[in-house]
């Protein structure tokens, strides 16, 4: 089971989340076997709209919401820029979760 902190909720974050929601919707990833679930996903502001379902994901703005939640297994990290970004996939990492940058 793939439980994704996802980090970054502009437009491609918003598409990531849409491309899992829609393949999870349509079954493409029971088809292969997986299952995926998006559980939270760490934005600059709650109060900003989204172009996006985040369906059932927490939405967040402490990037230790999803780097000490040990139910999360994989990182996506989509957020841009390079020094907050090098600090969480390093964090992610050592914290033995898997990485997609």
């Amino acid at each position: 089971h793939l439980r994704i902190g996802l980090f970054g909720g502009g437009i491609v974050g918003g598409g990531v989340v849409d491309l899992i929601n829609r393949f999870t919707q349509s079954g493409r990833f029971r088809d292969i076997g997986v299952s995926v679930e998006v559980v939270k996903i760490c934005v600059r502001s709650l109060d900003k709209p989204r172009d996006f379902d985040p369906a059932k994901a927490i939405l967040v703005t402490n990037y230790d919401d999803i780097l000490g939640d040990s139910s999360i297994n994989c990182i996506v990290e989509l957020m841009g820029g390079v020094t907050s970004a090098k600090d969480v996939v390093f964090k992610a990492i050592s914290a033995g979760k898997h990485v997609v940058t």
